[in-house]
């Protein structure tokens, strides 16, 4: 990929989950576990000034991980839904709290089994190329605590998490 630019609804209006969750502009968040009663699994995601934003919350279902992501009002958005024993680590992705496939919203997969730096691709649910064509993928790096979500196959960065 050459250079990285930074992609506004403007240029990509794309809404996974729903236009309301899409701004206009960049927005800072901050990303914490460290708020009383978290358990694995779970954490806040809050914007600049402490305003809580998002909610993940992490269970173990049986032979699945499961984590649900809750708005400000504890009202679910999407439910992750580990596959289990697939080739590439996978999650599943769905409408509110619910796991049935007429929810379906997108899967995650890892790009290869073994890997250095996190490199994920995700294929929203009217993707019917396969698996071959990714419409976002994510580059991360645990080290240097970052995280990069680009349009399919391009340099267009559509969100970014880095350590300040």
């Amino acid at each position: 990929m050459a250079e990285s630019s930074y992609a506004t609804m403007a240029n990509y209006p794309i809404a996974v989950i729903g236009s309301q969750y899409c701004m206009p502009n960049q927005v800072d968040v901050v990303i914490s576990r460290k708020v009383k009663k978290i358990r694995y699994g779970e954490f806040v995601v809050s914007d600049m000034n402490g305003n809580f934003m998002y909610k993940v919350k992490g269970t173990t279902f049986g032979w699945h991980d499961k984590r649900v992501i809750l708005d400000a009002a504890d009202n679910p958005l999407i439910t992750l839904k580990q596959k289990i024993l697939t080739e590439h680590s996978r999650w599943n992705a769905f409408k509110g709290k619910s796991t049935d496939d007429k929810d379906f919203l997108f899967t995650i997969k890892t790009t290869s089994i073994f890997q250095w730096k996190t490199k994920l691709a995700v294929f929203l649910a009217n993707n019917n190329s396969k698996e071959k064509n990714y419409d976002y993928l994510i580059k991360g790096s645990w080290s240097d605590r970052s995280c990069a979500i680009y349009a399919g196959d391009s340099s267009t960065i559509v969100a970014q998490t880095k350590l300040v």
